[in-house]
């Protein structure tokens, strides 16, 4: 329902605010700009955002897959279901996100992360030994919530590199793909804009139309400054009017490139109905290679804004999920299932056991544990782009499991979507 209070007639500007509730798969992210608010508060009317009828979507997605029937379940050994979240799937995304930048650890030694291969952007974060940090850390393994606290350790994390390439961690546009995974199939492979691998689920926000592409053979071959100049400043400026919670804003330039969660909106218009871009914001929470303040505490921005007039002149173009705008949005269950079971046997000769999901596995993790807990032995399978099903295999030469001391051991193997981790085997066995 829409609030309107009526301000005095010899305002020069109606101001209106609008409360809410990656990139392309090698896209890399530069420091994020700032901005600061040049108007120390003022009086406001509130009104909820316009919304119009859902036109179609045309996709190619096969929702069969993401109800398997029980004779297929039957074709596996283990199966676990993740129901599907309930509630507004743009609170789901926003607070799955969040909760990434707010989960506390505390380093148990100090590292600097930094390329490994020197990338186009630059990576330099120290982190001290004994000191407090928030959030997951900045890196380029795409883990979910669930992945860094299986690392987590009695409130402690030791880091398994330094490397930008191996730490366990995320980025900006791979954190926003996992909170979309809360409700939507979307892999990290095909970015976070509106194309050929992403048809049905992100499209460019109203009213914003796909610019011609720059290419001949690649129908996808366009970025902000193309999106702009198809469309024109004032439809960009209504197209961040447009957006709220969990929307998408995407900095798209050749090379390097970022990403931001939208939060909320707000929205200054003058007497006549025009937006005015140096007075209209939109607050953001992303994922960053920068500190967020000067504690040095987090790489998580919470709720930074930008004015209209800095996210046009800074490249960012408002995209958002087909689902935010489904009259009836539908979240699916998601599945993980495995073939195959290991014996004491098995782990010391050969790993059995392939692993599948409807959703996009985020990793797969074994362990070994002593007698006393403590893990002597492990294998781990991540930095996943679009994986739906793994072989744990190989992983028997990583656990060398017959090598150990003579003693009594535990197996574990556990597998995670963004949606959560499973337990899948715990299997005690021994070394003579």
């Amino acid at each position: 329902m829409k609030k309107v209070f009526l301000l005095t007639l010899s305002l020069l500007l109606i101001v209106v605010l609008a409360s809410c509730g990656s990139s392309d798969g090698g896209s890399k992210e530069t420091t994020p700009e700032q901005t600061k608010d040049p108007l120390g508060g003022g009086v406001i009317r509130t009104e909820a955002p316009a919304t119009e009828p859902p036109a179609p979507v045309e996709t190619d997605i096969d929702y069969s897959k993401y109800t398997p029937t029980a004779e297929k379940l039957a074709e596996y050994d283990y199966v676990k279901i993740f129901e599907a979240p309930k509630g507004n799937p743009r609170d789901i995304v926003y607070d799955y996100m969040y909760a990434m930048s707010q989960i506390e650890w505390k380093a148990t030694k100090g590292w600097n992360t930094h390329w490994k291969v020197q990338g186009d952007f630059g990576v330099n974060i120290t982190y001290e030994e004994g000191k407090t940090y928030y959030g997951i850390p900045y890196s380029n393994t795409k883990c979910g919530l669930s992945v860094f606290e299986n690392f987590v350790i009695d409130g402690t994390f030791t880091p398994n590199s330094e490397y930008y390439e191996e730490l366990i961690g995320n980025h900006c546009s791979s954190s926003m793909g996992l909170a979309y995974q809360q409700i939507i199939d979307l892999p990290y492979s095909g970015g976070l804009k509106e194309n050929s691998a992403r048809r049905g689920l992100i499209k460019l926000a109203a009213p914003l139309e796909i610019p011609p592409s720059r290419t001949e053979n690649n129908p996808d071959d366009w970025i902000s400054e193309t999106v702009t100049a198809h469309n024109g400043v004032d439809k960009l400026y209504e197209a961040y009017a447009s957006l709220d919670k969990g929307d998408i804003l995407y900095k798209m330039i050749d090379g390097s490139g970022h990403t931001r969660m939208v939060s909320k909106v707000e929205v200054y218009k003058t007497v006549a109905g025009k937006i005015v871009p140096s007075r209209s914001y939109v607050y953001c929470l992303e994922q960053t290679n920068a500190w967020a303040d000067n504690k040095k505490e987090s790489t998580w921005f919470i709720d930074r804004k930008y004015s209209f007039e800095t996210l046009n002149s800074t490249n960012f173009t408002p995209f958002t999920l087909c689902i935010f705008h489904e009259e009836n949005p539908k979240i699916y269950d998601a599945y993980i299932m495995m073939k195959g079971k290991n014996t004491p046997e098995t782990i010391k000769k050969m790993l059995a056991g392939t692993i599948e999901s409807t959703f996009p596995l985020n990793y797969v993790r074994a362990t070994i544990t002593d007698a006393d807990g403590k893990i002597v032995s492990e294998a781990f399978k991540y930095d996943f782009t679009k994986n739906y099903k793994v072989n744990i295999r190989d992983m028997t030469f990583q656990l060398n499991a017959d090598k150990l001391p003579t003693g009594t051991y535990t197996f574990n193997l556990k597998a995670g979507i963004a949606r959560g981790t499973w337990d899948i085997e715990t299997i005690e066995f021994t070394v003579e």
